[in-house]
């Protein structure tokens, strides 16, 4: 445990591990290729700016213990997979947890793995992360709070729960303030199969790029989805975009959909970290400069580098913006170059304005003697 592999100064992590045990930033990244050992009364800890190879064909950790991944707005954790899962509890019988915060799941699959048919001492407390081709599949977790997250890319949840009044601490199950980025033909984000003793809350939650039903309250699920974001305050279409027993009589109850938010709350992300890196990387990368007199980079969920990055890179591009967004240009002297470059430039904005990052441009203002173009860009 602990050895450098030079060739990749990546730290090897394996077996067992002792109470008290902590990933630091200082020895990251490590590279884990098989399940590690969280025992009873045991807590890992996991620091702000980690990155953590996973195992290819396992999950990275079998606990019985409790686990704490402590990243921050500027420094977040980054869990990196190949969909072999994240976390096992089979045969935990003691107290044991899940609180995650300022986390990026990447490919990692299913974040609970194997689970028990119950897992009733398990508190799950995940926030302000995104998740990337990642799942969560929880079974009866003691407690279970999902708050200011993202989903995309395939991203799911699906959830049975009831409320124990016999465990000290149990409450009702909540999804709140989370944004949901859909994919063509891709929905179904929120499956409740089951939930005794108090609906799931599903609340709060931004819900965009809706193309399919969004929310499922199957079997014995039962969800109280009032107060959400859909871009829409017609109930009818609200309905359309959820599934109950208002589709078939093999799901017992109806969703409560009422008092649709008119604008995304407030406290609800509106950008996808990882979306917002590789548009910073596209940046980087385009072959023509781009001079973007005004861009705003304005989300709760960029970190204040990334900002700076966004911004940078508005100062040292020139000469290349959204002409072609306005119709008011013509092919005159020598402006069809800079006319090719502009409408290059739009493309590549509008070829980035999904999966969160709603870039908004305006551009036109021309001049006998040359091209002039005033553009705002917000990024949010």
């Amino acid at each position: 445990m602990g050895n450098v592999t030079p060739a990749t100064a990546e730290v090897q992590v394996s077996g067992k591990l002792p109470n008290g045990f902590v990933f630091t930033e200082q020895s990251s990244p490590y590279r884990v290729s098989s399940t590690l050992l969280v025992d009873e009364g045991s807590t890992v800890f996991i620091q702000p700016g980690v990155t953590i190879y996973l195992p290819k064909n396992d999950p990275l950790f079998w606990s019985l213990g409790s686990i704490e991944l402590n990243g921050t707005a500027e420094k977040k954790i980054r869990l990196i997979g190949s969909k072999g899962g994240f976390l096992k509890s089979r045969s935990a019988k003691t107290p044991s947890s899940l609180v995650a915060a300022h986390v990026l799941f990447d490919n990692v699959g299913s974040v609970f793995s194997e689970n028990p048919s119950s897992n009733d001492v398990l508190d799950v407390r995940i926030t302000d992360s995104e998740f990337h081709s990642s799942v969560i599949d929880s079974w009866y977790p003691n407690s279970f709070t999902l708050e200011k997250n993202v989903f995309l890319k395939g991203s799911w949840v699906s959830l049975g729960f009831y409320v124990k009044d016999w465990i000290p601490g149990s409450t009702s199950a909540s999804i709140s303030r989370n944004l949901f980025i859909g994919n063509p033909g891709v929905g179904l984000w929120v499956n409740v199969w089951a939930s005794y003793g108090a609906p799931v809350k599903v609340q709060g939650n931004t819900f965009k790029n809706l193309n399919t039903n969004a929310l499922v309250a199957s079997v014995d699920g039962v969800i109280n989805a009032s107060g959400n974001y859909w871009g829409t305050t017609n109930s009818a279409q609200i309905q359309g975009y959820v599934l109950d027993k208002a589709d078939s009589f093999d799901w017992k109850y109806f969703m409560d959909v009422s008092n649709p938010l008119s604008a995304p709350d407030p406290l609800a992300p509106t950008t996808s970290v990882l979306e917002a890196e590789k548009l910073i990387e596209a940046a980087k990368k385009a072959t023509m400069p781009m001079n973007l007199s005004k861009f705003r980079a304005n989300s709760s969920s960029l970190s204040s580098t990334q900002r700076a990055q966004l911004n940078k890179l508005a100062e040292n591009l020139t000469d290349r913006n959204t002409a072609v967004c306005s119709t008011t240009f013509t092919q005159q002297n020598n402006r069809s170059l800079a006319l090719r470059q502009s409408r290059s430039a739009c493309n590549f904005l509008k070829a980035n304005a999904s999966m969160g990052l709603k870039i908004q441009a305006t551009a036109s203002k021309t001049s006998i003697r040359g091209l002039n173009l005033v553009t705002k860009v917000s990024v949010r």
